[in-house]
């Protein structure tokens, strides 16, 4: 078996901060109703 390596990265700070900075611009769209609990 040959060995693989991975990497786990995340951007939810980023993306979070981006979009406090942009809230007065901007529009979020989930997939369906029960995402409104996120984004409301």
């Amino acid at each position: 078996m040959s060995n693989i390596q991975a990497c786990h990265t995340t951007t939810a700070v980023a993306i979070s901060e981006y979009i406090k900075n942009m809230k007065d611009h901007s529009l979020l769209v989930g997939p369906d109703s029960e995402s409104e609990q996120w984004v409301s």
